[in-house]
């Protein structure tokens, strides 16, 4: 086991294909895609693409290993192949289960958009790209919003 590394990675056999937003350190462009999961431990993802992934944070569509999200931390090109191996360090989510989580969203009262960390997530950078040049306007074109779920 490497020395960096706290637990031992095993295969991961769920759902391989796994849609990933990725938020770039740096200069907040969000990017959709779909990474291969490869193996996971109780820290991290790794992960395949086709192409090489920028350090930023990683929102999961659907939980990963009971995880939403994490932060990818490294990307290098597989040698044999014609593709990139990246890690994904797990962020801890809060320590309810899913039933909770869904009866806490429920009585909050917020829209079911904002109830998503990565449209949390979008919504937070456009605003930072609105206040940096307010004539750009919200970039949020991934995630149709009406204007009852959020207010200016």
């Amino acid at each position: 086991m490497n020395a960096t590394r706290q637990s031992p990675r095993k295969p991961y056999t769920e759902k391989r294909e796994i849609p990933v937003s990725i938020i770039q350190f740096g200069s907040l462009d969000r990017a959709e895609t779909h990474v291969r999961a490869i193996d996971i431990s109780g820290e991290g993802l790794g992960v395949e693409s086709d192409f090489p992934l920028p350090p930023g944070f990683v929102w999961f569509r659907d939980r990963v290993g009971g995880h939403s999200g994490g932060v990818l931390v490294w990307t290098k090109k597989l040698e044999q192949e014609n593709a990139y191996r990246a890690g994904i360090q797990l962020l801890s989510d809060l320590p309810c289960d899913e039933k909770e989580r869904e009866q806490k969203s429920e009585l909050s009262g917020m829209p079911p958009a904002l109830q998503h960390p990565w449209i949390i997530t979008s919504l937070l950078v456009d605003d930072v790209r609105e206040f940096k040049d307010p004539k750009a306007g919200p970039h949020c074109d991934s995630f149709s919003l009406g204007s009852s779920d959020r207010k200016k």
